[in-house]
């Protein structure tokens, strides 16, 4: 059948009774009273529809169909497409923020499979919450109709989901069996093409870094916690253990090849630019291939050298005293507390190797560059009431500090509201406090000393330092110096 929104089918009550929209949400209230709050709104909706013979007449009925065109056939040049698929993967709608009029929108994807290939499909807004709905699920059967096809920025081709298009769910003129069901256990999520908030997760993936368990109190109990770092072929992401799953993890070892599946993917807490899986109740992890740790070296050394050695090692100092600005006289680690005392007015973004991050022009590695990333750079200017000097703020360090990533600073900046994107950081950030660690480096152009950040927190309070000195440091590498 069609999908309808709930707005949708309000309307549909309306047109066929000539009740207002008040008279229908109190009939809604009715219905989930009459029965003990055991039904949400979708079913009273459905109940009212039916007393009001809108079931098989207004909504159950065919659409006008053109002939359905295999996935591996669409082309840009097509309009009005109807397609069908399976429903292989679904990614749950997310707000953002429309250039045109700062207004909020919601999009959703689903990533549609028939027998010659696969396509991602784009909702937007209301008709982004469909894949919400009851019937919306993995391999459920899908038709879309007059569909529009656009070309996304990696130059695939994708379904958009317009004012004019519908969805309807097992069409009946369709055979099933013509389009096989997937093994939903068997289906692994590529890791670049996670989200937050996405649940049900299953990868397949090799074990690049295990760190060592730890205990953590928090809220008066006492936690323990493991971290590994995974990879597949297209990209890396930490999954985090809790209490018993961390023994379940510790049988595993770098290089092995692991299927795990049921997890949740959230936000990192002090980098929301990136993702994290978080192993559940409900999570299973599952050995594939035992690997020599040995032969696994270069990726593991690779690994801790471009992610995890700018994110721990090298910031820490051998003190944890806070600097004043004024003492900084040397090319050494400093951490400072400081507001943020000027305006943005230029965020710089380049090309660089995805290998070493160095610009394109610029790159060491020794085998030809096979992927290409943006990376930007931010000067600010930070002021602790004894001075002032210019931080430099590098890659991911820009991406939390905006909270936005580099592909998004870039077509921000590159766009027709450019100026008005850099008020809005300015608003955010100007006089924001923060506790920053770094190494100074002397300008010979200013003729004087600026700090290359390495990390940083923001600070709410006073009484936050004594929290937050330990995210940037980890007491353990500075007790070794």
């Amino acid at each position: 059948m069609i999908i309808l929104s709930l707005d949708e089918k309000i309307n549909k009550i309306i047109e066929k009774t000539g009740l207002s929209k008040s008279e229908i949400e109190q009939k809604i209230n009715e219905e989930i009273k009459k029965m003990q709050g055991l039904i949400n709104e979708e079913t009273a909706i459905y109940i009212i529809m039916k007393q009001y013979g809108l079931e098989d007449k207004e909504i159950i009925k065919r659409v006008n169909v053109d002939k359905d065109i295999p996935i591996n056939n669409l082309n840009h040049q097509l309009t009005n497409v109807c397609v069908v698929g399976r429903i292989i993967e679904i990614i749950p709608p997310r707000e953002f923020i429309r250039k045109t009029d700062n207004k909020k929108g919601l999009v959703s994807r689903f990533l549609l499979r028939d027998n010659t290939g696969e396509i991602w499909v784009v909702l937007w807004d209301e008709k982004a919450k469909y894949v919400e709905t009851d019937d919306f699920r993995i391999n459920s059967l899908i038709r879309i109709v007059n569909g529009n096809i656009k070309k996304n920025n990696k130059g695939d081709y994708e379904i958009h989901i317009g004012a004019k298009s519908d969805l309807e769910i097992n069409p009946p003129d369709i055979e099933s069996n013509n389009y096989p069901k997937i093994n939903i256990e068997d289906h692994h999520f590529k890791i670049s093409s996670l989200t937050p908030n996405m649940k049900n997760i299953n990868i397949k993936a090799q074990i690049i870094f295990k760190e060592q368990p730890r205990i953590i109190e928090k809220e008066d109990k006492i936690l323990s916690i493991l971290k590994i770092y995974v990879q597949d072929d297209t990209g890396n992401i930490p999954i985090i253990f809790w209490n018993e799953d961390v023994v379940k993890a510790q049988e595993f070892r770098e290089g092995d090849i692991i299927k795990i599946s049921g997890l949740y993917a959230k936000q990192q807490f002090n980098n929301s630019s990136k993702l994290e899986l978080v192993f559940g109740r409900s999570s299973k992890i599952e050995l594939i291939n035992r690997i020599d740790e040995n032969s696994v070296k270069d990726i593991r050394d690779k690994f801790k050298k471009d992610y995890l050695d700018n994110e721990t090692k090298v910031i820490y100092p051998k003190t944890t005293e806070i600097n004043y600005i004024k003492d900084i006289n040397s090319e050494n680690k400093y951490i400072i507390k400081g507001f943020i005392a000027k305006e943005i007015n230029r965020i710089t973004i380049y090309e660089a190797c995805e290998n070493c991050k160095k610009k394109i022009e610029n790159c060491t590695c020794d085998k030809k560059i096979q992927s290409i990333g943006f990376r930007a750079i931010l000067n600010i200017i930070i002021d602790d009431g004894t001075g002032t000097i210019r931080a430099t703020f590098f890659g991911d360090k820009v991406e939390k500090l905006l909270n936005l990533t580099a592909i998004d600073i870039k077509m921000e900046i590159e766009g027709e509201n450019s100026d008005h994107f850099y008020q809005q950081i300015n608003q955010k950030l100007i006089g924001r406090e923060l506790l920053l660690i770094g190494k100074a480096k002397f300008s010979k152009f200013s003729n004087q000393y600026e700090l290359n950040i390495f990390n940083f927190e923001f600070i709410n309070a006073e009484k936050e330092i004594e929290d937050l000195l330990p995210k940037i440091l980890k007491e353990e590498n500075i007790n070794s110096d």
